[in-house]
């Protein structure tokens, strides 16, 4: 996995909206496997695009500590 897909953001971009809460499809989405959210559902950050979203990988309850976990580091 790219290094964009496997760091997090250390804030969250001040206007973020992954930051402002849960919609919808962020709480369906949060009910499904850990690992599976960590592969497939976790996306760059629109203004930052060298790592992932902060705030969402926040809703998803996704650390770095669990990424590295995930991809060995």
């Amino acid at each position: 996995m790219e290094d964009s897909h496997s760091q997090i953001h250390k804030d969250s971009c001040k206007n973020c909206p992954s930051a402002k809460g849960l919609d919808e499809e962020t709480i369906e989405i949060s009910k499904y496997p850990k690992e599976l959210i960590a592969k497939e559902f976790l996306f760059v950050c629109a203004w930052r695009t060298n790592k992932l979203c902060k705030g969402n990988c926040d809703n998803m309850g996704i650390n770095q500590e669990y990424l590295d976990n995930i991809y060995g580091k």
